[in-house]
């Protein structure tokens, strides 16, 4: 199954590499995190500089408001996956079906998160197993097609 957690549950041992191959899926490594706790860093599963960037931003100007920056910032309208990142989703919901795959990034679970458009895309495209979701992204799943974001 694709699961999620947050650099905090990683670090705390709430999630762990005896338990699941553990992803860190965010566009600069997080300080302080041990890479023996993690099996790999896929940075290209991140959002692209520029909406990371607007949404850091946004969340600035919001004084610290996720949720907002996050919808502020278009993120359903706006993100999207390299031919690398989609070929390295590909390679970790397949993974999934032979033992649990946690993709982890900065966000809390109250908080919306790219790796939940993540788990949309690999539940769609190959029918991946994945934990539920948190929050509805209607935009998002309007525009997955077979392969592609449109």
């Amino acid at each position: 199954m694709l699961l999620q957690a947050s650099v905090e549950d990683l670090k705390s041992g709430a999630v762990s590499r005896a338990a699941a191959h553990v992803v860190v899926a965010m566009r600069q490594y997080p300080r302080g995190l041990a890479k023996d706790l993690r099996d790999e860093y896929l940075r290209e599963l991140a959002p692209e500089a520029a909406l990371f960037k607007d949404f850091l931003a946004l969340k600035r100007k919001l004084k610290g408001d996720h949720n907002y920056a996050f919808h502020s910032a278009g993120y359903e309208r706006r993100f999207g996956l390299s031919a690398d990142g989609i070929a390295a989703l590909r390679r970790l919901a397949e993974l999934s079906g032979k033992q649990d795959v946690c993709l982890v990034c900065q966000c809390h679970e109250d908080q919306r998160c790219h790796h939940e458009l993540l788990l949309l895309l690999a539940r769609k495209w190959w029918q991946a197993e994945t934990a539920p979701v948190r929050f509805e992204y209607p935009i998002f799943e309007a525009r997955i097609r077979p392969g592609r974001l449109s």
